[in-house]
């Protein structure tokens, strides 16, 4: 849940399963979750999701298990407070990299337990949000520590959003590893999108980001179906120009939704 205390905000039941693929790194998610803000005025929500990483990293191969519960509580309808809690588990397996290999950017294993804290205020045609991650500070870029911003504006049939994402933790890391962050003593995340609703059924979305610590630019689209029981949705994203590893990312996500309520 990427802000729990969105689950707050309205009634909803939703039974969801998502894959993600990540093409940089021939990375694979795929994850499920279950979330119910009508059975009490505290809303609860509970997912599984597991990471494999199979090539991109020379001899890498890592496996992350993340067992995740939200909760969050309306203090007034517009607002609401929420927090979800980890249990992460990652198994790094990693031969003996050639003399030129790319530093492993996952770190070590883990086995350990973090949370998230955030707070929305949401109108029908505004909101802001801000959501601290891996407040535990595990000191990993499996979990690392972020602080995200989030607002967006509701204009006619278009919804336009803005979001900053902190990472400090990934910075350190980025740096050990002798990346050039040109002066920066964090990666920082710009992004804008806008959706809007076709027919009734149909979210046609894109969008815009920025890592100004690597350089990275990237377009993003995305396309779904929604029905009154359910919905599917599809999101695509692109680098268009190489990172700091000189490799172009490309991300596909699809995840179908079914509404018990």
């Amino acid at each position: 849940y990427l802000n729990p205390a969105g689950i707050a905000l309205g009634p909803a039941y939703i039974v969801e399963s998502t894959y993600m693929l990540d093409d940089k790194y021939n990375m694979h998610l795929v994850g499920a979750s279950v979330v119910d803000s009508v059975t009490s005025k505290l809303g609860l929500g509970l997912g599984y999701y597991f990471r494999w990483v199979g090539k991109g990293w020379e001899s890498s191969e890592v496996q992350i298990h993340n067992i995740v519960m939200g909760a969050a509580f309306p203090i007034i309808p517009q607002l609401a407070i929420g927090a979800n809690f980890h249990y992460v588990r990652a198994e790094i397996d990693e031969d003996d990299p050639a003399p030129d290999a790319s530093p492993n950017p996952y770190g070590r294993d883990l086995n350990d337990f973090t949370l998230d804290a955030a707070l929305a205020f949401r109108m029908k045609s505004f909101g802001i949000s801000v959501i601290g991650y891996n407040l535990t500070n595990l000191k990993s870029p499996i979990m690392p520590l972020m602080l995200g911003l989030s607002a967006f504006v509701q204009i006619a049939m278009v919804q336009v959003g803005f979001d900053v994402l902190l990472d400090w933790y990934t910075a350190v890391k980025l740096r050990k590893n002798g990346i050039d962050m040109h002066g920066k003593s964090m990666a920082v995340k710009y992004m804008a999108g806008a959706e809007v609703l076709l027919g009734s059924h149909f979210p046609v979305r894109a969008g815009y980001s920025f890592g100004d610590s690597t350089g990275s630019h990237a377009v993003h689209a995305g396309l779904g179906y929604v029905a009154k029981t359910g919905a599917i949705e599809t999101g695509f994203s692109y680098e268009v120009n190489e990172g700091w590893d000189k490799r172009n990312d490309f991300r596909f996500v699809i995840s179908l939704k079914y509404f018990a309520f």
